[in-house]
């Protein structure tokens, strides 16, 4: 028998009844490109620390084991930016943290074009790397919180699709720039990866708002009324009437004043068994997606350097448009976000499986080629499904912790697959094998939503 638990009941509802009469338009189209351009350039900069780690072992001449650890580096900067977004980006709103790290993050990226050596090159990547970890999260929840309920899950995953964008436009400069190793030309390819922050930087710093609904939470309900009068301006909607205002203002300040309060909160309770499933479901899909990446030019080690890393940008180039098949599912009916997360993680045990039994042979581009696509798009489908998990008071530090968890995969699939590289080039895909088909058990037992209308009122069905 079903048991139908309500986790949260809060008036901040009301800010969803508010944005459902003003629907979706040019404004959140405008966040989506205000926040979305950073995830570009975190799926920009998962193909540099690819294509960078053969040109500068080149160019330096660097050990191996310096290469690992600079991708190593990379991702740690990474993870302690996630880690740190949540507290911030609950503490003192979403624009602030958005406005600051992307001044770092443009200002880190230029500066590393300019390096003399490795040490001070992957000293500027890290401090780029954390401010990424910082923009992604927050940026996404943004976009979550001034999201309309029957377009949520759809415009997450466009935002989504523009870290597919930079990943394909650093394969296409890839193509360009790099395949001949010349020593210069990865200055240039970091050089133009980097202006569209400065770009973005500018925008943010005029045109982004603070997300009406930490405005709600924390009690500033003149500016939450007046951020929603502009939405409502720029949809060609009609201003927020009297009762709708009156509403907004019934809501209370969140008793959850601190880092460990909220931390309590997501460790308690109701959402205890949320955030552990999280947890592995996000870790197992990094695992699997980074791993990928990082492994597939150590299987592919005999051919020259320059075939793998033409090999390398093709394939993210023709990958790229396929990441485009969430976005038709993610609203269906008959698909809720849990079975979608289930069906992708079955297609990704078997296109693990598949790779272990086509490992020498043509059929293994194939292969390999869907195991990252799955990861792809299992990735597209957790945000909005995590997101629309928490409450507006510790939806940032839960969606930051569950992203360290996908990030703390990252830094640890190197030295994993690499040992069992070692031992036999097949063993990193039968690990591939075993995560994935831990993660589709985890994906069954998932707490599967009733309501996603609002994202502080919603049931959560418990079988």
């Amino acid at each position: 028998m079903e048991l139908e638990e309500a986790i949260f009941c809060h008036p901040n509802s009301s800010i969803d009844r508010v944005l459902s009469r003003i629907g979706f338009g040019r404004y959140q189209l405008l966040v989506l490109c205000l926040c979305g351009s950073f995830l570009m350039a975190e799926g920009a900069e998962l193909l540099i620390v690819t294509l960078m780690s053969s040109v500068l072992q080149k160019e330096w001449n660097l050990s191996l084991e310096v290469v690992e650890f600079m991708g190593g580096v990379l991702f740690l900067g990474t993870a302690i930016g996630t880690l740190i977004a949540g507290p911030l980006g609950d503490a003192f709103g979403r624009r602030k943290c958005m406005i600051y790290s992307s001044i770092l993050y443009s200002i880190f990226a230029v500066v590393s074009a300019f390096m003399p050596d490795i040490w001070a090159f992957i000293c500027t990547r890290f401090f780029l790397s954390v401010s990424i970890g910082v923009l992604v999260p927050i940026g996404t929840t943004l976009i979550v919180e001034t999201g309309v309920e029957n377009s949520r899950g759809l415009i997450v995953l466009a935002g989504q699709l523009l870290y597919q964008v930079g990943t394909m436009m650093v394969g296409l400069l890839g193509l360009a720039l790099v395949p001949k190793l010349e020593p210069l030309y990865w200055r240039e390819l970091l050089l133009i990866a980097a202006w569209p922050a400065f770009f973005s930087t500018i925008l943010l710093i005029f045109l982004l708002d603070e997300s009406p609904r930490w405005l709600s939470m924390n009690e500033k309900h003149d500016k939450c009324v007046k951020v929603l009068n502009k939405i409502a301006r720029i949809n060609n909607a009609r201003r927020l009437a009297r009762e709708e205002i009156e509403a907004i203002e019934l809501i209370e300040k969140t008793e959850v004043e601190n880092h460990l309060d909220r931390l309590g909160m997501i460790f308690g309770g109701d959402y205890l068994r949320i955030t552990l499933q999280g947890f592995f479901l996000w870790w197992s899909i990094g695992f699997l997606y980074y791993g990928c990446v990082f492994i597939l030019p150590r299987t592919l080690g005999g051919e020259s350097d320059g075939d793998v890393l033409t090999d390398l940008a093709v394939m993210s180039v023709a990958q790229s448009p396929l990441s485009l098949i969430p976005m038709f599912l993610i609203e269906q009916d008959k698909f809720d976000r849990k079975n979608l997360i289930v069906i992708v993680c079955a297609f990704h045990l078997a296109t693990s499986l598949l790779c272990s039994f086509n490992f020498n042979n043509s059929f293994y581009y194939v292969c390999i080629s869907g195991l990252q696509i799955c990861g792809m798009v299992n990735s597209d489908v957790i945000v909005p499904y995590t997101n629309e998990l928490y409450s507006t008071t510790v939806r940032t530090t839960g969606y930051s912790l569950c992203f360290t968890f996908m990030n703390v995969a990252a830094i640890l699939s190197p030295f994993i697959l690499l040992t069992l590289h070692h031992m036999n080039p097949m063993y990193p895909y039968y690990a591939f094998s075993c995560v994935a088909g831990l993660n589709l058990i985890n994906g069954i037992f998932l707490k599967k939503e009733s309501n996603l209308g609002s994202l502080d009122t919603f049931i959560v069905s418990v079988n």
